[in-house]
């Protein structure tokens, strides 16, 4: 990266035109690839000026396909799809025409349109793709035009065959010279497999992409994977993993955002430049340049208030977004994704910092455990165990109050952190009724389970968190409970 800045700064010093236009394509590209975007940028800017005034349409042409494959990177897609519109234009220009190249615009603006939602101009765009393929084009092209096919399907959400058509990319017989290909495949692969919730196989093809990705230091390509991989995490329970996964997206993503609004107002100063460069060349008289010169401050004035607008939309949506997400991370971090009630972490984090939990008053812990439910397992699967599992803890939740707290403590046991109250015994009992009488959906029939509870004795907070003989004691009744017959409460003595 240092010798490409040093043969640019050479370059620039003697004014080395000639080497200059493949100096800035080759820095702009490198620098494209390590994700340094801001230096792409201006070296393919500072290239498609020399390109422009050598009058060469390839050249051009070439410098503006990278530019919206700048913009594709910053997800930028109307921005990407100006200058690939251009690349296109100017290539069909050209008397002698490069095919592969054309090809490769063609899938570029697809792949474009299709993030933009524009689904028929994405598969006319591809299908003009593929019929130039057919009078020739090399491997390169037949690998992007399935990469290509892949995203398309998926964005129809006919996730099999974007699976399958995955599968063919990744194994064209030459995919291993193009490794951004062959981890893009993959990682396009593990999208499609994992809404068809083919969950190893989507790991599996996830961990190979994240390989190679790191293999060509493609930083955007890996922050997409650690949403997927959180995703995948969550979706088999492993919340700890989701979590921390999840975090380190969402930072990756605040990075990259402040990267955004800088090439946004680098691409508005471009077109600051382009509009003052086309008004000079086209005035007749001083009175009509005067007059043009206002104008054009003026349109540069609400361009202006128009890109401010856009960036604060853009931070405003940012910032809802992020309390979403933090929304979402204290669900992965304190809730049970089955029952959706606390989990033990949870249950500390409240003994230590109480939020919930009112510090002032007297607390007894309750320990519930669902009677025989090995049973409900073994005769219906687990499945519909977790459907009977989720429902008891609807029962119960229903009954905790605002300063009161539901904890999932493992398996078919949960902890209930419940208020010193009048006649405990009898409240007791009516959870114990409330659970019994409950019929339960499981989908071909409904069931009844009963469930034995323990209590302990009245606690502060800071008694809760200093000792466990309040949990002990609670546990002890709770195996009280068991041995008199089940379907019952016991309170301490």
């Amino acid at each position: 990266m240092a010798l490409i800045s040093k043969a640019l700064d050479i370059a620039e010093q003697d004014n080395i035109e000639f080497l200059l236009y493949d100096f800035y394509l080759t820095a702009g590209v490198i620098f494209n690839a390590a994700n340094q975007l801001s230096k792409a940028q201006q070296a393919f800017i500072q290239g498609l000026a020399i390109a422009n005034k050598r009058d060469d349409y390839y050249l051009k042409s070439l410098y503006n396909n990278n530019l919206g494959l700048l913009y594709v990177h910053l997800e930028q897609w109307q921005n990407a799809l100006s200058h690939l519109d251009k690349a296109e234009a100017l290539l069909e220009k050209r008397k002698t025409q490069d095919l592969n190249f054309f090809i490769i615009i063609l899938f570029n603006q697809s792949f474009a349109h299709t993030q933009a939602r524009q689904h028929q101009l994405a598969w006319q765009k591809h299908q003009s793709a593929i019929q130039l393929l057919e009078q020739g084009g090399d491997d390169y092209t037949r690998i992007v035009s399935l990469k290509n096919l892949t995203r398309l399907y998926f964005a129809e959400k006919e996730f099999t065959k974007a699976a399958e058509t995955a599968k063919q990319c990744i194994s064209h017989t030459s995919i291993d010279k193009y490794k951004k290909q062959h981890a893009i495949c993959a990682f396009e692969q593990a999208k499609a497999l994992f809404q068809l919730k083919h969950i190893d196989k989507a790991e599996q093809s996830l961990l190979i992409s994240i390989e190679m990705f790191k293999e060509i230091k493609h930083e955007r390509f890996l922050t997409k994977s650690l949403l997927l991989n959180a995703q995948l995490k969550e979706f088999t329970g492993d919340t700890d993993k989701a979590f921390k996964l999840y975090k380190q997206y969402y930072s990756n993503e605040r990075a990259f955002l402040f990267e955004d609004l800088r090439l946004l107002g680098n691409a508005i100063q471009l077109q600051k430049v382009t509009q003052e460069r086309d008004l000079l060349s086209s005035q007749n008289t001083l009175a009509l340049l005067t007059k043009q010169v206002d104008d054009q401050k003026v349109k540069m004035l609400w361009l202006w208030l128009i890109a401010i607008a856009f960036a604060m939309t853009w931070i405003i949506w940012h910032f809802y977004k992020m309390k979403e997400d933090n929304q979402r991370l204290y669900q992965l971090s304190y809730k049970d994704p089955l029952t959706k009630a606390s989990n033990r972490r949870h249950y500390q984090q409240e003994l230590d910092t109480p939020r919930i939990l009112n510090s002032q008053l007297h607390y007894r812990l309750v320990v519930v455990d669902l009677d025989h439910f090995k049973k409900v397992n073994d005769l219906y699967g687990h499945d519909k165990g977790d459907k009977v599992l989720k429902a008891t803890a609807q029962v119960l939740m229903s009954k905790i109050d605002n300063d009161e707290l539901f904890v999932r403590w493992g398996g078919e046991e949960f902890l209930m952190v419940l208020k010193e109250r009048d006649h405990f015994d009898a409240y007791m009992n009516s959870l114990v009724d409330m659970v019994a009488s409950h019929p339960i959906d499981i989908g071909d029939k409904q069931i009844n389970v009963t469930a034995s509870l323990g209590c302990s004795n009245p606690a502060t907070i800071t008694e809760l968190k200093s000792s466990d003989s309040a949990f002990k004691l609670a546990d002890n009744c709770l195996y009280q409970a068991k041995r008199n017959g089940r379907n019952r409460a016991v309170m301490p003595l």
